[in-house]
């Protein structure tokens, strides 16, 4: 919260500029961007001091030394003209209106805005520092990720129900992988869990979560491999069902977006099986 508060009471009381530091004709461009407090002085962080011509260059040394966190800029009142430059090393969630800055004339306090305290965080992230990297990061709300959580996750829940044949010989040790497909993608899982499942008639229930967002249901490809003294399998059914929570299957496939898939034939080891929607 002190991070997005300092933020905020920098962006209405002063201004933003942007600076490009250049080592070299050879090196890459490196565009800061800096708030300014006029008649402000930041006290008790000083690192580094020397003479500087201008606001711009004293900015433009904060940018060559990644510890810099802010500068103090002077111009003396006195003939001479005299002007001064001041790096600053700091943890930006300490600088708020009530603490740190002294009024002194003829100073100008600029404060580096690093990683998030430029962009923001979107969707109610806040923006914290970082001490590893000496930067800010967005920290996201859960449904949302991405540097300034402008990415959405679809956390959403599917429901797999396999009903194996009452053949001879139609349970099976083998693993069992399902694809579910969508019409902007697929979720590929082992379904599993530590029942006894896939035995000759038994009907068995997975749930489990899916991050990505696939678009509407299409089909279903099923697939075993040959582990256990019983690898063949014989399946009958397989429905999936959709839910943005948990609770949307307690009352079955009503309260959730499902589709419904029939076989009834033996399962090919090693070999993705598609049986679409019915």
């Amino acid at each position: 919260m002190e991070a997005k508060h300092a933020l905020l009471f920098f962006l209405f009381q002063g201004t933003i500029y942007s600076w490009v530091l250049a080592a070299d004709e050879d090196s890459t461009s490196h565009l800061g961007y800096f708030i300014t407090r006029e008649n402000k002085r930041l006290t008790g962080h000083v690192v580094k001091w020397f003479e500087s011509p201008s606001l711009m260059s004293c900015g433009q040394s904060c940018l060559r030394n990644a510890w810099c966190s802010s500068t103090n800029f002077k111009v003396s009142s006195k003939k001479d003209g005299k002007k001064t430059c001041e790096l600053n090393k700091h943890d930006n969630t300490l600088i708020n209106e009530n603490t740190q800055l002294n009024d002194q004339q003829g100073v100008t306090f600029s404060m580096l805005l690093k990683g998030c305290l430029m962009t923001g965080c979107a969707n109610g992230g806040s923006c914290v520092f970082k001490a590893e990297n000496q930067t800010y990061s967005c920290v996201c709300k859960k449904s949302w990720t991405g540097d300034n959580c402008e990415v959405a996750v679809y956390l959403t829940w599917y429901q797999v129900v396999v009903k194996t044949g009452t053949v001879d010989g139609a349970g099976t040790d083998a693993n069992v992988y399902i694809r579910i497909n969508g019409t902007t993608g697929y979720i590929e899982k082992e379904i599993d869990n530590e029942e006894d499942n896939r035995e000759k008639g038994s009907e068995d229930t997975f749930i489990f979560q899916g991050k990505d967002y696939i678009g509407a249901l299409r089909s279903v490809s099923i697939k075993r491999d040959n582990y256990g003294p019983s690898p063949d399998w014989y399946l009958e059914t397989i429905s999936v069902a959709r839910s943005f929570s948990e609770d949307g299957f307690k009352e079955g496939l009503e309260n959730a977006y499902g589709i419904q898939c029939y076989l009834n034939d033996w399962v090919d080891a090693h070999k993705w099986l598609q049986l679409k929607n019915e």
